[in-house]
């Protein structure tokens, strides 16, 4: 049984868990000063889709809660969220005020 997770690390995870082991990688970088930022990156299948406020669909049914707790914790903080994807490479930056 895996550990569980915050959602942005659980959703790194099941994205990698999709591709070939020697394309996986998650980067997670943070910086504290002069305010919290924190930037997740992780290989993906290169196919995303996001809505019109650039949160990530997910294509899978009972999936995608993960990703709507990060975007209600950042509304209700007070913090900035980003979600992208550059090639095969998803991101996810948050800046905390």
């Amino acid at each position: 049984m895996r550990p569980s997770w915050p959602p942005p690390l659980e959703n790194a995870i099941a994205a990698c868990e999709q591709i070939e082991p020697e394309k996986r990688y998650i980067d997670v970088t943070s910086l504290v000063n002069p305010t919290f930022m924190m930037q997740i990156e992780n290989s993906f299948d290169g196919v995303i889709a996001f809505d019109e406020e650039g949160i990530p669909l997910s294509q899978r049914n009972g999936h995608g809660f993960g990703t709507r707790s990060i975007v209600t914790f950042c509304n209700k903080s007070n913090a900035f969220y980003e979600f992208g994807a550059e090639g095969e490479t998803f991101y996810l930056r948050l800046i905390f005020h």
